[in-house]
Parts: structure tokens; C-alpha cells; sequence
């Protein structure tokens, strides 16, 4: 179901708010599918919004800004970036902090390798063919940890090593990623820190605590293991 399925299905139940997940990031914001004349209170997750509703949103460009700048000072030069193809545009936040690092430093731009979903098995299937990438990468960025984990064994299937080959990163910090042979590089959110503000936001709104809109951009950290190539294994 879609957003506006699902918040409909609110209305009717007659909830007092909704935490919402964002599931499209347009670059000018989410609005949020309401319908006209009704009052339920809305938090949006994971994503600024462009109508004024209360937001928690995660700044992505950061998260892969900082991962590229660690691929950087590592001695990387050449960039891949495995992602969905409709999260290939320039002004997509992953792939627009991604870009920003590669210019600072006069880089080429990476090569695009898209996929049908971001799903392990997409993962896979994409770093099967990393023989035939021309120019291959040295360094790999994935738009989501389950895209990475996925192309880790893609890339051991067409006899590459990570991070010998080429060096691998993911995004989300998801639990599975520290249990790779290769534990994965990775930009973590702060989705604790997410959640317990927006619960707050949706508090103070359905609580007439507040009138002016709730907003807030959170930053992601990066989180090193031996994926990348900035550890090794003892």
C-alpha cells in the first residue's frame, strides 16, 4: 500500500497522530498525501518536508559525502556507485554527497551502476558482472547496506576481494552488516535518536503544545570496519 492508502486507514481507525516513514525523496521535499479537512497529526521520518509538516529527517548526502572522503584519503581515485535507477539522478541526496567529494578533490565522476531494487539479491547480480566495469572502481558505494552485503558476494563470485579489489561501502547501519567475512563499512543512522524526537514532535502537536512547524535534520556517522580498507583484520 501507498502513503495515502495507509493514511486514509488512519483516518478512518480515528488515531490521534502518525509516525511516517517517508517512502519517496523527492529533492524538494516529501508532501505528505493528506486528505482535505482533517486534522490527524503527521510526523514525517527520514526526510524533510516541502508543505510544513513536523519533520525528522536524516541528512543522506552527509552520510555518503563522509563516506567518499574516507574512500579519498585511503588513495581512491575511481568511484562506483550501486544504486536503484531511480536513485541515480545528481540531485538524489546519496548520490548529489557522493559527487561533492569526488569534485573537491578534481575526481572523475563515478561510474553509475544501476539496479532494479536494492534488495541483496540486486546486490549480487550487479557485482557479478564488476569484471566487464570499465573503468572498474577501486572503490564501491552502495546506496543501502543490504545493496553492499549483496555485491560483497557478487564480487567474490567474479574473484574479487574486498577490500584488496575493490573496497566496499554500504548506508543504514543495519545489524547484518557487522557479519559479513568482511565486516562492512558503513554510514549508521541515528534511528534511536530519530525515532525519540519525533515521538516528542508528535506529543507537543497532538498535545497543542506547539503552532510553528517542528523540524530537524539529523547527521549519520561513518562507521569504519574492514570492508573499506580502513582496518585490517588482526
Amino acid at each position: 500500500m501507498n502513503d495515502k492508502v495507509n493514511l486514509e486507514i488512519m483516518i478512518e481507525r480515528r488515531v490521534d497522530g502518525v509516525l511516517l516513514w517517508a517512502s519517496s525523496y523527492p529533492p524538494e521535499g516529501y508532501s505528505v498525501p493528506l486528505p482535505a479537512n482533517n486534522d490527524l497529526k503527521v510526523v514525517v521520518l527520514g526526510h524533510h518536508t516541502s508543505d510544513g509538516t513536523d519533520y525528522v529527517a536524516l541528512d543522506r548526502a552527509c552520510g555518503t559525502y563522509l563516506a567518499a572522503r574516507h574512500l579519498i584519503e585511503l588513495g581512491h581515485k575511481r568511484f562506483g556507485y550501486l544504486a536503484p535507477k531511480n536513485a541515480l539522478s545528481p540531485q538524489h541526496p546519496k548520490l548529489s554527497g557522493l559527487l561533492r567529494a569526488l569534485r573537491e578533490d578534481g575526481l572523475p565522476e563515478p561510474l553509475l551502476l544501476p539496479t532494479f531494487d536494492d534488495s541483496r539479491l540486486d546486490g549480487r547480480i550487479a557485482a557479478q558482472k564488476a569484471r566487464d566495469w570499465h573503468p572498474r572502481p577501486t572503490a564501491l558505494l552502495c546506496y543501502n547496506d543490504l545493496l553492499a552485503i549483496g555485491a560483497y558476494w557478487g564480487l567474490k563470485d567474479a574473484g574479487l576481494s574486498v577490500p584488496d579489489d575493490i573496497a566496499l561501502v554500504g548506508f543504514d547501519g543495519i545489524e547484518e552488516s557487522e557479519y559479513l567475512a568482511v565486516p562492512l563499512t558503513t554510514i549508521k543512522q541515528p534511528i534511536s535518536e530519530m525515532c525519540q524526537i519525533a515521538i516528542r514532535f508528535l506529543l507537543n502537536r497532538i498535545n497543542g503544545q506547539v503552532s510553528e512547524p517542528q523540524q530537524v535534520t539529523l547527521k549519520p556517522t561513518l562507521l569504519v570496519r574492514q570492508s573499506s580498507g580502513g582496518l585490517r583484520n588482526p
